[in-house]
């Protein structure tokens, strides 16, 4: 993910996220292409740009999207994202990190590269990816137990929805404002009433918003029912401060389960 100063009301896909222009991030990734020995990146129809890139230069790169079983994401008009089957435009969901799982495997491969293209390096690449695998797992396993304390756990996310991995892996069943890709997040009367709908009729009292989100939905639902408001970590954006205090994507998942204890609903 990027780190940005959140600032007032930030919106994770907002331009300050960027401070330089595009052609100079474009110009950095590219120049740094020729610097190094593995390239990493997630993949799919938002690294497109990649693949120009790539082609100029003779790396190693590893598209993560690879690694991992895809999810289609379903979107209608209105961006409407939730469990049920419906009729609706789809493409790979991207947010593949969300999910330990997920994180794991891509550990693994990355390893797996690293150790063909320096195998004197071997024993401590498999080290570390050891470690860090039992780190990611210990805490995956107090998210199922986390998540094993409803009977029946469903997540009303008043945002975009860049969960569906995660919620996948834990057998959470959701409903969201947006899909996890949704270029807009205004608030339209078809999406008040449909999240209005569902927390009468679920009872719900809080909504999940993503990290470093403007949360108009959801301040506009907590104005007129008074749903609790909870960050729920997607592990895409972290803020100035996150960053410079060394956050891990570890930590992000231990900060997520006191989120989820408190919002899902039973």
């Amino acid at each position: 993910g990027q780190a940005a100063d959140s600032g007032d009301g930030a919106d994770g896909y907002a331009d300050q996220l960027w401070k330089w222009p595009i052609p100079v991030c474009l110009y950095a990734v590219s120049y740094a292409l020729y610097d190094c020995d593995l390239f990493l990146y997630i993949g799919g129809e938002s690294d497109e740009w990649v693949n120009t890139l790539l082609a100029d230069v003779d790396i190693n790169a590893l598209p993560l999207i690879n690694c991992v079983n895809i999810i289609e994401e379903e979107h209608d008009e209105e961006h409407e994202h939730h469990g049920d089957e419906n009729e609706a435009l789809s493409h790979a969901d991207e947010h593949i990190w969300t999910s330990p799982e997920n994180a794991v495997l891509m550990l693994n491969k990355i390893c797996e590269s690293l150790c063909d293209l320096s195998p004197e390096n071997a024993d401590v690449y498999i080290k570390n990816r050891d470690l860090y695998a039992a780190k990611i797992n210990e805490a995956s396993d107090k998210i199922y137990e986390t998540v094993a304390k409803f009977d029946d756990p469903f997540m009303l996310v008043a945002d975009r929805f860049p969960y569906a991995y995660f919620a996948k892996q834990y057998n959470i069943d959701f409903e969201a404002a947006f899909d996890g890709c949704a270029v807009s997040t205004d608030i339209s009367l078809k999406t008040m009433a449909r999240l209005t709908e569902t927390i009468e009729n679920k009872n719900v009292k809080a909504v999940f918003c993503t990290e470093m989100s403007n949360q108009n939905i959801a301040k506009a639902l907590n104005e007129q029912l008074g749903v609790e408001i909870i960050e729920l970590h997607s592990a895409h954006n972290v803020t100035l401060d996150d960053f410079k205090n060394g956050i891990s994507y570890v930590d992000i998942l231990y900060r997520n389960i006191n989120a989820l204890e408190r919002g899902l609903n039973r």
